[in-house]
């Protein structure tokens, strides 16, 4: 036989060859790895959903520490204005507030290891006063970095909640309190904060003498009214005390921007309560890509249904609200 011959046969016994069927074994194998390919995506696709999904893609990048002051809109040039700047603190609160007249406010200072960024920022903007401190409530993510701030510049009064809570970071805040003889006010709802005679501050919550079951829900809720333009501040508060207030207060509860109660938690901003606060802007302190799935997905939704644009810190770094009592203007 040739070797043409030989070359025609071997092939064609190969392709008489019937292929070898997987035994019983190997394809009960096969779909229980399958199975657990798709209970894997399914789960991450369930993940997806409660943080948010679709709705809010943030690539991880560093915290945006404010070295200098952010420019001001050509449109509010030359104009005495209200800024509030939501400091990049990752998931805690600090919101640096400067007046028409010069003064400045600080709501909550993030945690221990923001206290050095959030001095950053008042050295940017060339602090050597604050003019008030708000402790919203004693948790960690909003007055661990007071204890620097108070350490470091001289301070007018400084407000807190009225109560005791005996945690290490609110122990070292009452101690530079105590350190640097500072002006201390347990504040409660229907008072005034004076701190520019331009600015209106109005204490909303707590409510005297309620009795909350947390620390989040009792948190101090400011509303600042310059001109016609309000900011709602929210502190920590979650759907039972944002039903009181919706109770107490109705339409006085309206503001241009809303600082997200908890970090855009699903537990905060109810839709009655949006309903009544109706802002045209919302702001959100929360950390990058966090554990907790801040800001929640029914949030979001709730916020967009209305139309009301979100600028948080995760996304924009630090955000800046500029008013001069008519117009509104955010700066991502």
């Amino acid at each position: 036989m040739s070797e043409s011959e030989q070359s025609t046969k071997a092939r064609r016994a190969v392709r008489q060859q019937k292929p070898r069927r997987a035994s019983t074994g190997q394809r009960i194998r096969l779909v229980l790895i399958g199975c657990g390919v798709l209970l894997l995506l399914l789960a991450l696709l369930v993940e997806l959903w409660q943080r948010g999904g679709p709705l809010r893609c943030i690539p991880s990048r560093p915290r945006e520490v404010l070295t200098a002051p952010i420019p001001t809109p050509d449109a509010f040039a030359d104009r005495p204005l209200l800024t509030m700047l939501v400091l990049d603190v990752g998931q805690g609160d600090a919101l640096l507030l400067r007046s028409p007249n010069g003064k400045t406010m600080l709501v909550d200072a993030g945690d221990e290891q923001a206290g050095s960024d959030v001095c950053r920022a008042l050295d940017a903007y060339g602090t050597k006063r604050v003019d008030a401190i708000v402790a919203t409530h004693p948790h960690a993510d909003h007055i661990g970095g007071l204890a620097d701030v108070l350490n470091r510049y001289e301070v007018g009064t400084v407000y807190l909640v009225d109560g005791a809570s005996t945690t290490p970071v609110y122990e070292r805040f009452l101690r530079a309190l105590e350190k640097n003889g500072c002006n201390v006010t347990a504040t409660a709802s229907e008072t005034e904060i004076v701190w520019d005679e331009d600015v209106t501050i109005t204490v909303l919550n707590p409510i005297a003498g309620y009795a909350y079951e947390d620390w989040n829900n009792a948190s101090i809720v400011l509303k600042l009214t310059y001109g016609s333009v309000s900011l709602l501040l929210t502190g920590d508060i979650e759907a039972e005390t944002e039903a009181i207030l919706c109770g107490r207060y109705g339409d006085e509860l309206q503001a241009d921007v809303l600082k997200l109660g908890h970090h855009g938690s699903s537990s905060s901003t109810t839709e009655a309560f949006l309903n009544l606060v109706s802002p045209r802007f919302a702001v959100v302190s929360v950390g990058r890509n966090n554990d907790y799935g801040h800001p929640h997905r029914s949030v979001l939704q709730r916020l967009q249904k209305r139309r009301i644009p979100l600028y948080g810190t995760d996304e924009n770094g630090v955000v800046a609200a500029f008013t001069d009592g008519v117009r509104v203007h955010i700066a991502p």
